[in-house]
């Protein structure tokens, strides 16, 4: 398979910004010989969430971890054992996460700071599931020479074309994600509440964003404008020029628009006179 060019850019939102909350947003592109893979995060922002900066930071990670373990089987063999193998893969990100969690919490148990804003009843949930703490969405695409597919847990975007040039989203929706309701990696039912798409072929693009990002633009056509507009720039220009443009315009896209976290991850064809790969 030719290496797929691409990025992944996540911008602290304006409202964080102004309260001195971090970014709870993480992203991430990787594209070899064999996969490209874009993936997404968003840290919770509600106050027993208050470790979801690294909840996604590890979402990330755990994604990354199962996707390349996944590779391994080979294309052939998880073509012909798609539902076997995509819901390990869903189970292999939720343990990852897990560990990933316990072992921060043993190394730093919560300190008397971060829990003293809390309510009473959070208090006691935490103590119950310390993991709610670092709660994050995820979503990620992944694209190989025979097949492409998704996973999603909890809001976010996700666009692909495909070589008809045809712009879709394939992912399933959730009715329950309504508002502020987004379903969780901290969930006890998380392995229920991924969703996934399966194609069987490549595709030529794929776009993925937080909700900060979908939710700064007015109506569908032009956040899809958007997301050609990013894969444009980047099969034509530079790809560290490019990013550090997108980057300056998410920034300004927050501040006008949702005040939200942003992150974006993407993949593209790479132009052959360009010479210039952007890898995480």
């Amino acid at each position: 398979m030719k290496k797929l060019n691409g990025a992944s850019v996540s911008v602290i939102g304006a409202s964080h910004s102004k309260s001195g909350l971090c970014c709870q947003d993480s992203s991430l592109f990787f594209s070899s010989d064999k996969y490209a893979l874009a993936v997404v995060a968003d840290g919770h922002g509600s106050s027993i969430h208050f470790r979801s900066d690294r909840g996604s930071r590890y979402a990330i990670k755990a994604g990354q971890e199962a996707i390349a373990s996944l590779m391994r089987f080979g294309n052939r063999t998880i073509a012909k054992k798609k539902d076997e193998i995509i819901a390990q893969t869903v189970k292999h990100i939720i343990v990852l996460w897990n560990q990933q969690v316990e072992a921060d919490f043993l190394t730093q148990p919560f300190s008397p700071e971060e829990m003293e804003n809390l309510s009473e009843g959070d208090r006691l949930r935490l103590e119950k599931n310390f993991v709610k703490a670092y709660g994050t969405t995820l979503l990620l695409t992944v694209c190989t020479d025979k097949f492409s597919f998704g996973l999603q847990i909890g809001d976010g975007d996700c666009l692909v074309r495909d070589f008809s040039e045809e712009i879709i989203s394939p992912m399933p929706e959730d009715e329950r994600l309504v508002f502020n309701v987004t379903t969780s990696l901290c969930g006890e039912t998380a392995a229920r509440d991924f969703r996934t798409f399966w194609l069987d072929s490549p595709i030529q693009a794929c776009f993925l964003s937080t909700d900060g990002v979908r939710n700064s633009f007015s109506g569908e056509e032009y956040y899809r404008a958007f997301a050609q507009t990013v894969w444009d720039d980047f099969a034509a220009s530079d790809c560290e020029e490019a990013k550090a443009e997108l980057s300056e315009f998410l920034a300004k896209l927050s501040a006008a628009g949702s005040t939200d976290d942003v992150s974006v991850a993407f993949f593209v064809p790479e132009k052959e006179e360009v010479g210039s790969e952007c890898q995480e």
